[in-house]
């Protein structure tokens, strides 16, 4: 599909050091890459969907006395119109934050580092009217932080702005196909979350944990039960999402180096599709696995924490050090999985690549600063509080509705900014996508897309003159 060329020496060759040994990516040959934790991840779906069977029928609804809901007050055609209206205003909102983020992105994300100044200031005037003066000094001490972060980057604002509009524009060309993968994997992962809470509820059902006395032992065997509910859970999740940035990124690579393959339909979304489901579909596994272990095991020491007579300092060590790592593999996941995404190569190779490339090219301050994702987190939000209007005009259509005007406010916020996000996300991934393809393929960006190439190299040498 695509290979590399030596005019991709245009940015930064002179960086690279010779204990920084780099060799540009390729397309990999077509075949599975960490075959085994795909076959791994089939064998946990099978073994949930035994517990399912065996276990939900164990669910039985808890008998209601009469009087306690009235359910003729629960008028389900009002919410479901609701329900449906906020998912639609949501969408055409998302659409419309696409031309915003085109047209103003520089504003944007200005704007976002201002909304965080003002945030950290009504954060210290609460804290000082509680007369918490330990809160107080920590409020004042984040807005120190805040300010001096804003101070610090916002010499590089156009350059962020330059990288979102390229990711915009790379979305907007195959806009709905990847919609249809973003939504199909999150539907996925909505009917296994079904699932899985059922069967969950089955269990501890089994376990008499929902009996009068209300006492469920959780050690020895049934720990180690739990530990597997929670991983299984974790890991699906965490293959889900990074189903949907390996497509993204893979169909971003084939817009930025064969632009005709691009379309909803085109082949460049169908072979990043076919490409996650199937060769890469192992990697994708294994760094979610990874991630999910951390997850699992920060839960479980949560709980214990929770279930503690006292403080436990050992634990809050513990804990410390699961979110830290966390915080890592998911940083390592994130780059790791648009490598696997661009070439198809297995996760452990496709991480190293990556990031020798940024240190080769002298990038790990840039791809450091996250403004770009921030002022995208901020346009949602924005946004969805516009779109929670339509859930007063609904109140103020229908008096009837049980609702009142807060509830429905908050009703149509919520719904609306969950499918702000799930749109939002795409472009999240094609900007990591972007910054990665900037650093390894300037040449046949501006090739292929001389205008926004400009753009971001102009934008570029103001910045970072000297890389």
């Amino acid at each position: 599909m695509w290979e590399g060329t030596e005019g991709d020496q245009l940015l930064t060759n002179e960086q690279t050091t010779e204990n920084q040994e780099y060799t540009k990516g390729e397309l990999q040959p077509k075949q599975c890459r960490d075959g085994p934790f795909a076959f791994l991840f089939y064998g946990h779906l099978a073994a949930i969907a035994f517990l399912c069977v065996k276990y939900i029928p164990e669910v039985e609804s808890p008998e209601v006395e009469s009087g306690d809901i009235d359910l003729g007050n629960v008028d389900l055609k009002s919410i479901s119109t609701m329900v449906l209206v906020a998912a639609a205003a949501g969408f055409v909102a998302s659409l419309c934050g696409l031309a915003m983020i085109m047209a103003c992105a520089k504003t944007i994300i200005h704007l976002s580092l201002v909304f965080s100044i003002i945030s950290s200031i009504a954060v210290v005037v609460i804290a000082i009217a509680s007369g918490n003066i330990l809160s107080s000094i920590v409020a004042v001490l984040m807005l120190v932080l805040t300010t001096c972060y804003y101070c610090a980057v916002k010499d590089r604002i156009p350059f962020a702005a330059a990288n979102l509009n390229t990711a915009t524009t790379a979305v907007k060309e195959n806009l709905f196909g990847l919609l249809a993968s973003t939504v199909f994997f999150d539907l996925l992962g909505f009917l296994y979350s079904v699932a899985w809470g059922l069967g969950y509820m089955g269990i501890f059902a089994e376990w008499g944990c929902f009996s009068e006395s209300n006492v469920c032992e959780t050690d020895g065997i049934r720990g180690a039960v739990i530990f597997f509910l929670l991983l299984a859970m974790f890991w699906t999740s965490q293959v889900f999402m990074n189903l949907g940035a390996v497509t993204n990124a893979g169909t971003v690579g084939s817009w930025w180096f064969n632009p005709e393959d691009s379309g909803s339909c085109g082949s460049g979304i169908r072979g990043a599709f076919s490409r996650a489901m199937t060769t890469s579909f192992g990697s994708i596994c294994f760094g979610s696995l990874l991630v999910a272990i951390i997850e699992a095991l920060k839960t479980m020491v949560q709980n214990e924490r929770a279930q503690s007579d006292g403080p436990d300092i050992l634990l809050c060590i513990v804990q410390c050090i699961l979110q830290c790592l966390e915080d890592i593999l998911e940083y390592f996941n994130k780059w790791a999985m648009v490598y696997v995404g661009l070439y198809g190569y297995g996760y452990i190779e496709a991480g190293k690549n990556v990031i020798t490339l940024f240190k080769a090219r002298g990038w790990t301050t840039v791809i450091t600063e996250d403004l770009g994702s921030r002022a995208i987190s901020f346009l949602a939000f924005i946004l969805s509080l516009v779109v929670g209007c339509a859930g007063l005009v609904i109140k103020m259509i229908d008096q009837d509705l049980f609702l009142p005007y807060w509830a429905a406010y908050l009703t149509c916020f919520i719904i609306s900014y969950i499918v702000i996000l799930v749109m939002f996300g795409v472009v999240d991934s094609a900007l990591n996508t972007v910054i990665v393809l900037y650093a390894e393929a300037p040449s046949e960006f501006q090739a292929n897309h001389p205008e926004l190439s400009e753009e971001m190299r102009e934008e570029w040498l103001k910045v970072y003159p000297d890389l």
